[in-house]
Order: C-alpha cells, then sequence, then structure tokens
C-alpha cells in the first residue's frame, strides 16, 4: 500500500514544506528581536507605523509599504514575523519548484532537488532575523514568481493567457526590485532561461527564427530592468551614499583599471562562496560548534530530512531530459553552466556596488543568486553517472542544510538568551539611570559590535519607554558596545554628539557614561566604580583599561523598572547573580550592612560566586562592619584567583585612602589575607 500518492509534484510540495519546517521551526519559538531588529520595532513602537515610510524614503520607499502593512498586522510581537518570513521561504520554493519544472519537464527529481536546496539554502544567515529581512526573503520569492510566470507566458500558446502571464511577470520583477535594488543581476538568469526554453524546440525551428524568438522575448522581458532603472535614475530621488548608483560608480571613473581589477578577485570570491563555500563554511562554523547535546539534536533533524528526501527520491524517478541532436547527457553539464553564470551575473550589482558576500555580516547578498547556485550545485550532483552517488550527494547537501540552518537558530536563540538575562540583572542592579546617560556595555558574546541596538533598545525600552508622534525619535539613553574605538574616545574624553540614523536619534556622551562588562557567561553584570577595583580575569582589555573613568553615580537608587514580556519573556529565576546584583547596589550607596546581608543571604541560599572579583563585595563591606568571618570567606574565595586577589587589596587601600571608618586590627587582618604573598 503507498503511503502518498506517487504524483512528483505533490511528493515534491510535501518535500518542500517537511524540509522547511526542519530548518526554520524547531527554535522559533525562542528567537525574538535578532539584532538590526531592535530598531525597526523600538521606533515602530514610539512613532507608529509611518514612521517606516519615512524609514526607507532615502533609498527604499517600498519597504516602508511593506513594513507599515506587516507592524500594522502584528505590531510588535516577534512570532508572526518570524512566521511570515517561512511562508516567504515555503513560497518561493513551491516558486522555484514551477520554475524548474518548467524549464526541465522531464527531470522532476532534479527539479524537486533544485527547489528544495533553493528554499533551505543554507548559506543565507540572516533569515532568524525576522523583522529587518522580510524584504529580502519576499523579494527573491517574488522574483523566482516573476521568471516562472515570464517561461510560463512563452509555453502559452493562447494570446490573452501569454499576456496575463506577462504582465504577472513584469509586475511581480519589478516589487522584487523595488525591495532589493541588487537582485537585478539576476535579470540575467532570467534571459538564460528564456534562451534555454527557446532551444529545447531548436530542433523544429530554423536558427533564423529562433534567433528571432529569442531577441524578441528578450525585449519584452527588458522592461523589467530597464523600467525600474528609468525610476531608479530618473524619477526617485535617493539621498543614501550606500545605494545610489553615481556614487557607488565613482571609483570605476577615477580609477578604471585597479576598480576593474578589484571587481574582478570579489566576484570570483563571491561566486565560490555563493555556489560551493556556502555548503561547507556555515556549516562549519556554526553547527560543529554547537554542544555535543544540541549536535545530537541537530543530527537528528537533519537525518530526518536526509530519510524524507530519500524517500521522495525513490518514489520521484528519475528521467533523462529529451534534448535535441541525442544531447541528453549533457544536460549536467550545460546545467552548471548556467548555474555558475547566472550566480556570476547574479552578484555583478552586489560587486559593483563595493560590497561581498561574506557569512559574517553580508550573507544576504547571497540570497537573490542562490537561484542560480541551486541549478550549479544540482548540475554538479548529475555529473555523476551513478544514480545511487547522485542521492548520497543530494543527502549530504540536505543534511547540510538542515544541519546548519538548525545550528544557526540555536546560535541566535543562545545569543537572545544572554541578552534577557544581561538586562534582568541590570534591573536588579539599577532601579533607574539618568536621562542623557551613554552605556557602554560588553556582553559575553563573540560579536558585540553587532548588537548595539540590543543595548540601547533595551535600556529605553526598560527605563523610558516612550510613545509619541516625533520623528526622528529621540531616545533618552544611549548606548554603544565597549571596543577599542570606544575606549580611545573614553580616554580623550571626546565631545558629545547626537547618534543619528534614519528615523531615531540617541545621546551620545563620553563624559556622562556608565560602563556595564559580563566578562564571561558565568559572572554576574559588574559596573565599573573608579573608587573600587571591580575588573574581572575575564574581562576585555578594553574594559580593564577604562575602569579608572567608571562611575556609578547615574545609576539612580529609586524606581521600579519593568522588563516587558515582549521580548524579554517571564522574570529570570533569582540565582546567585540577584543577591550579587542587590548587593552591589547597597555598596555603591555605602549601606554596607545591607550589601553584606544580601551577600551572606545569597550564600546562605547555596548560591556562590563563579567570577572571583565578585568576593569583593563581600570583603569590602565585612571590613567596614568588623566581621573577621566575612573577611575570611572573602579571601578563601579569591585564593585561587590572583587577580581578584590583588585588586582585593587595591580596594582595601584606596577605602583607606577613602577615610572609611575601618577598625585597626581588621584592617591588619585583611591586609595578611588579601596582599601578603
Amino acid at each position: 500500500m503507498r503511503l502518498l500518492p506517487k504524483h512528483p509534484i505533490l511528493i515534491a510540495i510535501c518535500l518542500i514544506f517537511l524540509i522547511g519546517g526542519l530548518t526554520y521551526l524547531p527554535n522559533i519559538g525562542q528567537v525574538t528581536y535578532f539584532r538590526d531588529d531592535w530598531y525597526y520595532m523600538m521606533d515602530g513602537a514610539s512613532a507608529g507605523a509611518r514612521v517606516f515610510h519615512e524609514m526607507f524614503s532615502i533609498d527604499r520607499p517600498a519597504r516602508g509599504y511593506l513594513f507599515e502593512v506587516l507592524f500594522n498586522l502584528f505590531g510588535t510581537q516577534p512570532l508572526p514575523y518570524h512566521l511570515t518570513s517561512f511562508l516567504w521561504r515555503i513560497l518561493g520554493g513551491m516558486g522555484a519548484l514551477w520554475l524548474f519544472n518548467l524549464l526541465w519537464p522531464n527531470k522532476h527529481w532534479q527539479a524537486t532537488l533544485m527547489a528544495v536546496l533553493f528554499c533551505v539554502y543554507p548559506g543565507y544567515l540572516w533569515w532568524v532575523a525576522g523583522v529587518e529581512y522580510q524584504p529580502m526573503v519576499l523579494s527573491v520569492g517574488l522574483h523566482v514568481f516573476s521568471i516562472a510566470m515570464t517561461i510560463q507566458a512563452l509555453r502559452e500558446t493562447h494570446l490573452p493567457q501569454k499576456l496575463i502571464w506577462l504582465a504577472g511577470a513584469i509586475i511581480s520583477g519589478w516589487a522584487a526590485l523595488l525591495l532589493v535594488e541588487y537582485a537585478i543581476g539576476m535579470e540575467v538568469f532570467r534571459w538564460l532561461c528564456i534562451g534555454l526554453v527557446l532551444r529545447q524546440n531548436a530542433a523544429e525551428t530554423s536558427k533564423r527564427k529562433l534567433i528571432g524568438k529569442v531577441v524578441r522575448a528578450w525585449a519584452i522581458s527588458l522592461a523589467i530592468p530597464i523600467g525600474f532603472l528609468a525610476w531608479r535614475l530618473f524619477i526617485f530621488n535617493n539621498v543614501r551614499s550606500d545605494t545610489d548608483v553615481q556614487a557607488q560608480l565613482s571609483g570605476l571613473w577615477h580609477a578604471p583599471l585597479a576598480t576593474s581589477l578589484t571587481w574582478a578577485l570579489k566576484l570570483i570570491q563571491s561566486t565560490l562562496t555563493v555556489s560551493l563555500r556556502a555548503w561547507l563554511v556555515p556549516f562549519y562554523d556554526t553547527f560543529l560548534s554547537l554542544e555535543a547535546q544540541k549536535i545530537g539534536l541537530g543530527v537528528a533533524l537533519a537525518t530526518a530530512a536526509v530519510i524524507f528526501t530519500l524517500l521522495a527520491a525513490s518514489w520521484i524517478k528519475p528521467q533523462k531530459l529529451a534534448l535535441p541532436g541525442g544531447k541528453a547527457d549533457q544536460w549536467a553539464l550545460e546545467t552548471a553552466v548556467m548555474g555558475i553564470l547566472g550566480v556570476m551575473f547574479g552578484l555583478l550589482p552586489v560587486i559593483m556596488a563595493n560590497r561581498t558576500v561574506d557569512f559574517e555580516r553580508f550573507s544576504h547578498y547571497a540570497l537573490p543568486a542562490s537561484l542560480a547556485g541551486v541549478v550549479f550545485v544540482v548540475g554538479m550532483v548529475n555529473l555523476a553517472q551513478n544514480h545511487r552517488i547522485q542521492k548520497a550527494l543530494a543527502a549530504i547537501l540536505v543534511f547540510v542544510a538542515v544541519a546548519t540552518g538548525y545550528a544557526n537558530s540555536t546560535a541566535a536563540a543562545h545569543e537572545e538568551m544572554v541578552i534577557r538575562q544581561f538586562w534582568q540583572q541590570m534591573v536588579w542592579r539599577a532601579p533607574n539611570i539618568r536621562p542623557g546617560t551613554t552605556l557602554l556595555i560588553y556582553y559575553p558574546l563573540p560579536n558585540n559590535i553587532d548588537v548595539t541596538d540590543s543595548m540601547w533598545g533595551a535600556a529605553n525600552l526598560i527605563y523610558y519607554p516612550q510613545t509619541n508622534d516625533q520623528i526622528p525619535v529621540q531616545y533618552t539613553l544611549g548606548a554603544d558596545a565597549v571596543t577599542r574605538f570606544v575606549m580611545q574616545d573614553v580616554l580623550i574624553r571626546a565631545q558629545d554628539r547626537d547618534g543619528t540614523y534614519r528615523t531615531h536619534t540617541i545621546p551620545v556622551s563620553y563624559q556622562n557614561t556608565l560602563i556595564i562588562t559580563q566578562p564571561s557567561l558565568s559572572s554576574c553584570i559588574h559596573i565599573l566604580d573608579h573608587r573600587w577595583p571591580r575588573g574581572s580575569a575575564a574581562d576585555n582589555a578594553n574594559i580593564l583599561v577604562m575602569e579608572r573613568y567608571g562611575a556609578t553615580n547615574a545609576i539612580l537608587p529609586d524606581g521600579n523598572p519593568v522588563m516587558p514580556a515582549i521580548p524579554f519573556g517571564t522574570e529570570s529565576i533569582k540565582t546567585w547573580c540577584y543577591y550579587y546584583e542587590k548587593a552591589e547596589l547597597a555598596l555603591q550607596e555605602e549601606d554596607w550592612q545591607t550589601a553584606y546581608d544580601m551577600f551572606t543571604e545569597g550564600l546562605g541560599q547555596g548560591f556562590s560566586p563563579s567570577d572571583g572579583i565578585e568576593w569583593l563585595t563581600l570583603a569590602q563591606s565585612a571590613l567596614v562592619l568588623g566581621d573577621e568571618a566575612g573577611l575570611t570567606a572573602a579571601a578563601e574565595g579569591v585564593e585561587s584567583d590572583l587577580f581578584a586577589r590583588w585588586q582585593a587589596c587595591t580596594a582595601i587601600h584606596r577605602m583607606e585612602e577613602e577615610g572609611l571608618s575601618i577598625d585597626a586590627a581588621n584592617l591588619t587582618l585583611s591586609e595578611q589575607l588579601f596582599c601578603q604573598p
């Protein structure tokens, strides 16, 4: 008894849904705002949906309309955005399935594999940003359907239907380019598809007539890029240099040879990245870096995807495409050539805009060309004459794509979890923050420079949430990641400025800072105070250099900050860091007894510091209170952390210099415990 009807299209559709779900859905409930999603949601929540028109009026106005619709539908709820992004990817896969079956009507399995790999293409990593990258995933889906409608029009014999399909192709093509202008290079892939379809009927047509058909078909499809360029260059007033054609091409005018050589090199690199490295590097960088338990789950998901793929391959019988002149055996090579040409021309506008495809920050530039990339890969797979080898290679590609997708969303969920826990501790530590303060933050993440929007976004959302009609939105608190450039600005006491980007402004002051660090995942957050050392042995060097500029006077003791359930979720369980942060808050106010009580209460609950520097809170409060047991416990806590022990000694001497009332006997004991070798 058959489990499914053996209809190739039905099986292919089911496979796209299954593989897409295994790739994109496992962590969908854990990912909220990822990186730049923060400023979209913050500006929308502050100024309303109309802010998106202003946000994109300078370069891509169509995106403003898209985000206005989405924000009116979903507001600041992250899950619907992620589900919508998933829907666009699935629909894009359906469009690819339609297109590839139109191009190769008898190659059902190859068309299915191409569509599946396009849907879960592992070289595009930004899909976890469910808000910001809506235009990109929608655009590539529209582009696929546009090309498919162009091919459908070629195959139509009735003029009315032909005109309808052509109109649909042109409108959807324009929409795709209005959302993502650098996708214009994929128009060359459209022409390759047109040439392929017309060539398939070459045996019945003279070469002269064939050339005439190709030229006419190309001329009609030129309405898409020419219409878009006419609007972009002569009607729309672009004011952003990064998307200005003349600005980006100025290098070619001033240094044609050097610029051409640079572009050629970057084109080769990016072509290899999209077509080959996408199946190796993200898998190695993301999946193989997961912890063992999560690798096990990823293997299970990817293995399930492979099983579904192999079942589909057994049900969809591979067939040879009847090419003119008995050239069926050349299909794989010709397909691979068509794919690599499509990738190169698809990337050309990206390269000419002085960008390259990389997996760290610019993987979205690979998305339009990925359509041609999967054509190349499947063509290369089919160069193997043995069907078992072909299936094995297909299984490997599916495994890599699904495993990479799972690892990518797992890493994003981990990053957002770290950020949520950071701000939970911040709420415990700082009841309020003085307006105009700039928070200089170090998260325990490898990519702090890419998460700055979560810093100022979270700070304002928690401490100064606002709703008004002002554009640009004026935020109360500023924030930046601690980098060497920020460290240098702090050291030279750089002038204050307003940090303005698109539709918001945040204050940037190096005279009024709050320096916050979480040295490691096991550490609590530490706020630098020039009075008392708090530098951890695990701290970034830039943090340690800035320590003497740390101050806590921006923290106001009175306040009741609220962490919104969106995007922070429910309040974290009170573990060690709750007691530590409350003890540090009391120490800031020189309320020694409360600091001591909170610290020892945390110890009494069975918790203890994982970072040696945190024992200094107990050491300082016990010293002032004259508690020998507390001093001894703190000394034991830092015994194996020589850096923390040295800082404890420094803190004791600074307390003495501050003129605090300290018993001489306890001062002597503390020096023996912390200062003597």
